[in-house]
């Protein structure tokens, strides 16, 4: 079965890139946390992907973010990342990291996670996929 986990947020739009940065590398730019961190260490967590999408968000100078991971069990991810977030030398990382994070989004804006199930004969995916030229 396959499993998503999701959370949603918004920032303003003027701090896009900041944000950014701070998912993909981390807080201190160094890849010690962040995106980049878990590109480097697949064993620390425990999913088989994980996307970030934002939109912006109409007549506001906002733009709102979503987090999906995808796994196939909850204890493991669940135990994956209490492993990882209990760890020490993780401590420092991760509040800076949660801090840069918070004063970037809009107060109020980050939902809870949620989890959600995958409705089994309901997924098509099509690999390398081209749509028709409609013109």
């Amino acid at each position: 079965m396959r499993i998503i986990e999701t959370a949603t947020w918004r920032i303003k739009q003027a701090d896009h890139n900041k944000f950014l940065q701070v998912a993909v590398h981390g807080p201190f730019g160094d890849d010690t946390n962040g995106l980049g961190w878990q590109a480097n260490h697949p064993e620390a967590i425990y999913y088989s992907k994980t996307r970030n999408f934002c939109r912006k968000i109409e007549n506001s100078d906002e733009e709102e973010w979503i987090f999906i991971d995808e796994y196939d069990s909850v204890e493991a991810y669940t135990k994956s990342h209490e492993h990882l977030y209990g760890a020490e030398q993780y401590q420092e990382m991760q509040t800076e990291g949660y801090k840069r994070t918070m004063e970037l989004m809009v107060p109020g804006s980050l939902t809870g996670h949620m989890v959600w199930e995958e409705v089994p004969g309901t997924n098509l995916e099509f690999k390398d996929h081209r749509l028709k030229n409609w013109e």
